[in-house]
């Protein structure tokens, strides 16, 4: 559904009972307005309250009974999470290839610039393409 418009107005879901298990719905938020997703009667949607914003897209699937399941929300243009992210942790020896320019992980036993060397308490890292770079001394990350 693409929601349009300029003014703030709220969608109610129909009854997750209503709907098969695994069947939904995709809303794609392409006007200025804000739209509040809502549920019908005592029927409950995860990560709820539901707002979604010029740019937003969100799918949710009916589980059958009661319940909306949120499969995903997004914002392309300016994203908005749910909580802090979280990196995949490997510790120096096990980074994966660093050959995708601009992933990200975390190394669990790299080293910040105070850590001896063997002691690492780990560091945000980030691919240049060809190695893993630490984010605090902005040099390959060490053990």
């Amino acid at each position: 559904m693409f929601l349009v418009g300029s003014g703030n107005y709220t969608m109610t879901l129909p009854p997750a009972s209503s709907i098969a298990a695994g069947t939904g719905f995709t809303f794609s938020a392409i006007g200025s307005g804000v739209v509040s997703i809502v549920t019908s009667g005592s029927d409950a949607i995860e990560n709820a309250p539901v707002i979604l914003r010029q740019n937003d897209r969100l799918h949710v699937i009916s589980d059958g009974t009661s319940v909306w399941r949120e499969l995903f929300r997004v914002n392309s243009v300016n994203p908005r999470f749910l909580g802090p992210p979280v990196l995949p942790s490997y510790s120096v020896a096990g980074l994966p290839s660093a050959g995708v320019p601009g992933a990200k992980a975390y190394a669990s036993n790299g080293r910040k610039p105070n850590d001896a060397a063997g002691a690492g308490t780990g560091v945000e890292v980030f691919s240049d393409g060809q190695r893993w770079i630490s984010v605090c001394s902005g040099s390959q990350v060490a053990a």
